[in-house]
């Protein structure tokens, strides 16, 4: 006879397979510090500024921009910004290694089916039919959240703005350094 897995010990491993999803599933802020490649979008301009962050003072900040210009922005003038950073695959590497399982537990049927034809001595029990497709399902859910857990891919993520102690309104404080030479 076969030994039965209790229900409360099946959750358990599922919850288990899955926890590496787990770190994935919240976001933080990304604070804003010199060296890092940021992009920052500056109110009544269009397009997001991008470059490396020179140095963050008190109430601006200096960027370094692909071309080698230098751009001060007053902090205030700042809507949002993002920072470069890395982003694990877990939930993409789930849903890939679900789908991969899921083709193996069909397969895994129709031969099942086909081995089961009239006259056969295989004994044919199709209540264990779901059984076939969840197991693959699952173990290749989990091997593939565990495969995309280590894989990091670059990605903007939001960043940290720091307010004003003033708070007050400020017009606009943008400065823009070329270098001229080299």
């Amino acid at each position: 006879m076969r030994p039965s897995v209790s229900p409360l010990l099946r959750g358990a491993l599922i919850c288990l397979a899955f926890l590496p999803c787990a770190a994935d599933a919240h976001a933080q802020a990304e604070p804003l510090a010199a060296g890092r490649e940021v992009r920052l979008y500056v109110r009544g301009v269009i397009r997001p500024f991008e470059g490396e962050l020179q140095q963050v003072g008190a109430g601006d900040l200096a960027l370094v921009t692909p071309d080698g210009s230098v751009l001060t922005i007053g902090l205030e003038q700042i809507e949002r910004s993002e920072v470069r950073g890395t982003r694990k695959n877990t939930w993409l590497g789930a849903g890939v290694g679900a789908a991969f399982g899921l083709g193996v537990g069909i397969w895994r049927v129709v031969e099942h089916r086909n081995d089961c034809g009239i006259g056969s001595a295989t004994f044919c029990d199709p209540g264990k039919d779901p059984l076939r497709l969840a197991i693959p399902t699952v173990v290749g859910a989990s091997a593939g959240a565990l495969v995309g857990f280590f894989i990091h891919t670059d990605t903007w993520l939001a960043g940290y703005v720091p307010t004003l102690a003033g708070g007050g309104p400020a017009g606009m404080a943008l400065a823009w350094t070329i270098p001229l030479g080299s």
